[in-house]
């Protein structure tokens, strides 16, 4: 029992440290957690696989002698590290070079510790004790074990370890493990011999019968005897597609929900772990002895937190947009489960029966990950998957069945007016598509579409404006809009929910920094003040956005953008869309790639000014505002250069982390949130309050930037500061921002 324990931790607690450990190779981005849960899915499946034919081999002791191989040979990627044989980030095809690179650095020791567990309860079937013949009492070892480990990490493991010590205490704990598997398969070796007088011989009939399965996706296992059988399918691959499609569906279900969640707020593990955590939660359920088919009370609760998410697409209120949305993955995850289980055939078929299941929670990953980027545009997966979850409800009348044919009509009626430019989507109208859907959740034929086409027309709508493109990367969606304003027609960029640039669309005013960049802002003053009086700047901006800081710059003067997604340059350098760096031709150049790689390139004291930007919609790149980022920006700079800080977020006190980083390093810094600013001419969307931190090698340097008053030196705060080896995300959501009152600028 304990080293199935330990086992179960060892490879649940693997997924959110080595995911920390490769985010900051793909600019912190939200999708490289999700890759990498497909990527573990995967592993999984293919270790379930090799147990089982493992098992087929009739000698205990060769069992045990070929895992014990396998478990040493896997030590030659320890300690763990992101492997360098693949080179640089591709960040052409990001998910492809992560996959390669979790493969090479922790697919053999996960694949191997993820086979552990079946094996051992196969081995314990054949020791000849008196519940041999039934080990399944061990599955429960197993699963507290993964859900230990996976909340071991986030709540003990990160904020006590550097990720230094983690890496090499996993390794550490990979042997430990590795011992006490083999000297759990000794003794069964021993106990076998002793019972049935040699390793090779047949157990028994009710040991035999004792088929030992592992679900991929969660590590729960169960047995099924055939007296238990739900059912009979005439079609044996109809039967198994209903297996697959009750297993992908929640799969994708679990990575549209994180996304939605990383996306706005950081890729962090504390984050990662509380969606698998819910998702594994439904599978213990689900089949735990006795379980039956989704009753009454769960069945109400799917479809009306499914309503609430559709006609809710976003909350003003993070904390409750996430718990909504974790509450629905939760309830739908369980009644797709519950349908599972209750669908399982005869003991004869479980390790059929599991492998489908197993094959279905890697699908339903791979297409949301991996394929959905190729189909879509916008995040359609999302909605469908929410949608299809309904499919899997036990049919039963309807209630009310007059005011449920009433409602259908009515919302009919609403989403062609919305599809016709009738009418929009308003409070009202969402109610009745709401009210619709709710009344006919016995009816998943007709609430599916209904679902899936509001909710995508919602996205759609999200921001008003006509719009131009919409695209989709593995770094982000974006979307750029056409909207009219007082002072004419204006193009916005939007990252997710984030405005990340606009430019009036008139020749007279395209030179006109906006958004976060307009004269005034926080971000225009504090490069303005940075730039030499004397002689022409060299400049570099990790980010590039829209291009507006082009238009920040002077004639004369040297910058270098470094971004890391290829769409977003694509974007910003297409005049239908935006025309900064033409209209502004300031000596720039686009560098494709990571701001952290990029940016070690420029030789030291090269650049008079350096711009951290590189914000995911609010999502934070941590690795570009650590203790070492922050060092490596200070020796590319002149003695006399600024580094500038983007940190505007709606949900973290970021501005405290950059100011314990300069703290550390004994810099000086000072902080400023300029106010929004909206006239009769001028939007908010056109000037939003923006947030800086400016930081100097020396106090003279900042003195000689002359700043106003409004620029005020930070307190001290207590605390460890961010390091590559150490981040925080639980703190700056917890404390309040050092600038969290907008100032005027003295005048």
């Amino acid at each position: 029992m304990a080293s199935l324990f330990a086992s179960a931790s060892l490879i649940f607690a693997l997924q959110p440290l080595f995911a920390r450990l490769v985010t900051p190779l793909l600019g912190g981005s939200p999708a490289v957690w999700n890759t990498s849960m497909v990527f573990f899915q995967a592993a999984l499946l293919i270790g379930y696989f090799y147990a089982h034919a493992l098992q087929r081999v009739r000698s205990l002791s060769a069992q045990v002698i070929v895992h014990g191989t396998l478990l040493a040979a896997a030590c030659v990627v320890l300690p763990l590290a992101p492997s360098t044989l693949l080179g640089e980030p591709d960040v052409q095809q990001p998910s492809w070079w992560l996959l390669g690179v979790l493969t090479l650095s922790v697919g053999a020791p996960y694949m191997v510790a993820s086979a552990t567990a079946p094996l051992l309860q196969a081995w314990y079937a054949r020791t000849g004790r008196y519940d041999a013949h039934d080990p399944y009492f061990l599955y429960g070892a197993s699963n507290l074990g993964s859900l230990l480990g996976l909340l071991a990490y986030p709540l003990l493991v990160e904020p006590l370890f550097g990720l230094r010590m983690q890496s090499v205490g996993w390794s550490w704990a990979y042997v430990a493990v590795a011992v006490l598997v083999l000297a759990s398969g000794a003794v069964a070796v021993v106990a076998s011999n002793r019972v049935y007088g040699s390793t090779s011989a047949e157990p028994t009939p009710a040991a035999a019968q004792a088929t030992v399965v592992l679900d991929t996706a969660s590590e729960t296992h169960t047995s099924t005897p055939a007296s238990e059988a739900t059912g009979h399918v005439t079609s044996p691959w109809r039967e198994r597609l209903s297996w697959l499609a009750a297993a992908a569906v929640p799969s994708s279900l679990l990575i549209g929900v994180t996304q939605h969640i990383l996306t706005d707020i950081a890729s962090a593990p504390f984050l990662w772990v509380p969606p698998l955590v819910l998702y594994l939660l439904t599978f213990v359920v689900a089949f735990r002895k006795g379980a039956q088919r989704a009753g009454s009370h769960l069945l109400t609760l799917h479809a009306g937190l499914v309503t609430l998410v559709m006609v809710l697409p976003k909350s003003p209120y993070m904390s409750l947009d996430v718990v909504l949305r974790l509450a629905a993955l939760f309830a739908a995850a369980l009644v797709c489960h519950l349908a599972l289980s209750a669908a399982r055939p005869a003991a004869s078929r479980l390790t059929e029966y599991y492998n489908f299941v197993s094959l279905g929670g890697v699908i339903g990953g791979a297409s949301t990950v991996l394929l959905a980027p190729m189909l879509f545009t916008g995040i359609i997966e999302f909605p469908l998957a929410l949608a299809a979850t309904m499919l899997f409800r036990p049919r039963h009348g309807i209630e009310w069945r007059k005011a449920a044919d009433v409602s259908l009509v009515a919302v009919s009626a609403v989403i062609v007016a919305a599809l016709t430019g009738w009418a929009k989507l308003e409070p009202f109208t969402l109610g009745v598509a709401g009210f619709a859907v709710f009344l006919n959740r016995g009816r998943p034929l007709l609430t599916v579409p209904i679902i899936v086409v509001i909710m995508a027309l919602l996205d759609a709508h999200l921001t008003s404006g006509e719009q131009l493109m919409r695209a989709r990367t593995f770094f982000g969606s974006y979307r750029v809009i056409s909207v009219m304003r007082p002072l004419g027609e204006a193009n916005m960029f939007l990252h997710g929910t984030t405005v990340h640039g606009v430019q009036f669309r008139d020749s007279a005013r395209a030179t006109q920094p906006l958004s976060y960049y307009a004269a005034g802002s926080a971000l225009h003053e504090a490069v303005s003040a940075a730039l030499p009086v004397s002689r022409a700047a060299n400049a570099a901006f990790i980010g590039l956005g829209s291009g507006a800081m082009a238009c920040v710059l002077r004639d004369g003067d040297r910058a270098t953008f470094v971004e890391i997604d290829p769409a977003v340059a694509a974007i910003a350098r297409n005049p239908r869309y935006f025309t900064y760096l033409d209209v502004c031709p300031r000596n720039t150049r686009v560098v494709l790639g990571d701001g952290r790689i990029e940016m070690a390139r420029f030789a030291a004291g090269s650049l008079d000014v350096i711009l951290g930007d590189a914000f995911s919609s609010d999502a934070i790149p941590a690795h570009l505002m650590t203790r070492e980022a922050v060092r490596m920006y200070m020796n590319a700079l002149h003695p006399g250069g600024v580094l500038v800080l983007h940190v505007s977020n709606r949900h973290l006190a970021v501005v405290n982390e950059a100011v314990r980083v300069a703290a550390a390093e004994g810099l000086p810094a000072r902080i400023w949130r300029s106010p929004g600013r909206e006239t009769s001419t001028v939007g908010n969307l056109e000037n939003p309050s923006a947030s800086a931190v400016l930081i100097t090698k020396t106090d003279s340097a900042m003195n000689a930037l002359q700043l106003g008053a409004h620029w005020t030196a930070p307190p001290a705060l207590a605390g460890r500061a961010w390091s590559d080896d150490f981040v925080n995300f639980v703190r700056p959501m917890r404390e309040t921002p050092l600038d969290v009152k907008p100032t005027s600028r003295v005048q």
